[in-house]
C-alpha cells in the first residue's frame, strides 16, 4: 500500500503535497517585502501554520513556538531553539553570534543585568536578526505569553524593539483567537493598530475536493456521492479535521475501493478509540452541569442555546445555570465562536462522543 498522503498533526514541510492558497501566499510574501507586522487570524486547524511554512519556505525566516511558555527565560529559550533548528539561524550563529557570557543563548556580550533581566538577551538577538539575512520571524501560539508573570510589560518591551525594525517581518499566530486579538489589537494592547490582520478562512470544498480525490487515487480509492459533503459539514470545513478523517481512513485499508458512509462511520469509531484517553480527561475535568449542557447541544446542534429542547435534554431548566455552563465550556476551549458569531464544538469528534455519551 502507498504511504499515507494525509497528515493532521506535525511538521507541514514543503516536501508534502500541500494545497495551494495562491492569494494568501502572495500576500504573505508581500508582507515580508514590506517588513510588516502581521496578526494571522483564523480557527484552529484551518491551516495557518501550514500556509506560513509553505509561503516562507524559500525565504530566510525563523519559526518560534511559544506553546506553554511560562517565563521570560522560556521565551529566550524558544528563540534559541529556533536558531539552532533553522539553517538560517545556524548561519547567524556561525557568523554574527559567538558563544560567550550568555551560555547556551550564545551572544558574546558582557551585561551582568542579564541574569536578572532575560529580555536583554532577546533584545540583542532580535537586533542581530534585523541586521542578518533573515527576513521574517514567525511566533506561533503567541497568546501563551499570557502565562508570563507580567505579560503586558513583556509586550511593551517587545514592541519597543521590533517597531524600529525595517528589514524584518513579524507574523503572530495562535490557536486561541480571542486571546491573540486582545493581546495584539485590544484598545490597551501594546500593539494596538500596529499589526495588519490577515484572515485565514477554511479552504472551499470546490478547492479541497479535487485535492483529496487526487490523493485517494494513489490507491485507487473513490468517494461515493455525497460522502465528501458529509465530512465537510461534520467538520465545519476545517482542513485539519478533514485530513484527520482521511488519515485514519487510509490506515484502515478498507476492502471496498469506493468509500461510503459506513466506511466513514468506521473511521470515526477508530478516531474516538485513538482519542479515548484525552477525551476522558476532558470529561473528567467538567462539572455535571457542563457535561449535561455539552451533551444536549451535541445532540441538538440546530437548537437555540436556551431553547426548551436544550433545557429538557440537559435536565437544567434554569437559563442562568445553562449560561454559566456554556461560558465555562467556552473558556475551556470546548466551545468556540464561529465567524458568524455562533458557538460550536471546537473538536467535531468530541462532539460526536458527547452526543452518544451516557452517565
Amino acid at each position: 500500500m502507498n504511504p499515507n498522503p494525509f497528515f493532521f498533526f506535525g511538521s507541514a514541510d514543503h516536501h508534502r503535497d500541500l494545497l495551494s492558497r495562491p492569494q494568501e501566499e502572495s500576500k504573505i510574501q508581500q508582507f515580508v517585502k514590506n517588513a510588516a507586522k502581521v496578526r494571522i487570524q483564523g480557527d484552529r486547524r484551518v491551516g495557518k501554520t501550514t500556509l506560513l511554512r509553505k509561503s516562507l519556505h524559500r525565504i530566510p525566516h525563523l519559526y518560534v513556538d511559544f506553546s506553554a511558555v511560562k517565563t521570560p527565560e522560556g521565551c529566550v529559550d524558544r528563540f534559541n531553539a529556533s536558531l539552532h533548528s533553522s539553517k538560517w539561524g545556524a548561519d547567524l550563529l556561525n557568523t554574527s553570534i559567538k558563544l560567550g557570557a550568555l551560555g547556551e543563548f550564545g551572544i558574546s556580550i558582557q551585561k551582568p543585568s542579564f541574569q536578572n533581566d532575560p529580555f536583554i538577551g532577546l533584545e540583542v538577538l532580535l537586533n542581530q536578526v534585523e541586521s542578518s539575512k533573515i527576513e521574517a520571524v514567525v511566533i506561533d501560539e503567541f497568546q501563551d505569553i499570557l502565562s508570563l508573570p507580567d505579560p503586558n510589560a513583556w509586550l511593551w518591551r517587545l514592541r519597543s524593539i521590533i517597531q524600529n525594525h525595517s528589514k524584518t517581518a513579524y507574523f503572530f499566530t495562535g490557536s486561541i483567537q480571542s486571546a491573540l486579538h486582545s493581546l495584539l489589537d485590544g484598545n490597551k494592547a501594546a500593539f494596538h493598530k500596529q499589526t495588519i490582520q490577515l484572515q485565514i478562512d477554511p479552504i472551499s470544498l470546490e478547492q479541497l475536493g479535487p485535492w483529496i480525490k487526487r490523493k485517494l487515487q494513489k490507491s485507487d480509492y473513490t468517494l461515493e456521492e455525497g460522502v465528501l459533503t458529509y465530512i465537510w459539514e461534520m467538520t465545519s470545513g476545517i482542513t485539519g479535521d478533514i485530513q484527520k478523517v482521511f488519515y485514519y481512513l487510509w490506515d484502515l485499508q478498507p476492502k471496498e475501493k469506493k468509500i461510503s458512509r459506513p466506511t466513514i462511520e468506521q473511521t470515526l469509531f477508530t478516531i474516538l478509540q485513538a482519542d479515548h484517553d484525552s477525551n476522558l480527561r476532558i470529561i473528567r475535568s467538567l462539572t455535571g452541569s457542563q457535561v449535561s449542557v455539552a451533551r444536549a447541544i451535541a445532540r441538538f446542534p440546530q437548537e437555540k442555546l436556551y431553547s426548551s429542547k436544550i433545557k429538557s435534554e440537559s435536565r437544567i431548566h434554569n437559563q442562568g445555570t445553562i449560561k454559566v455552563a456554556i461560558d465555562a465550556l467556552q473558556k475551556k476551549g470546548i466551545f468556540i465562536e464561529s465567524k458568524s458569531g455562533n458557538l460550536r464544538f471546537d473538536d467535531p469528534f468530541f462532539k460526536i462522543l458527547m452526543a452518544h455519551y451516557t452517565v
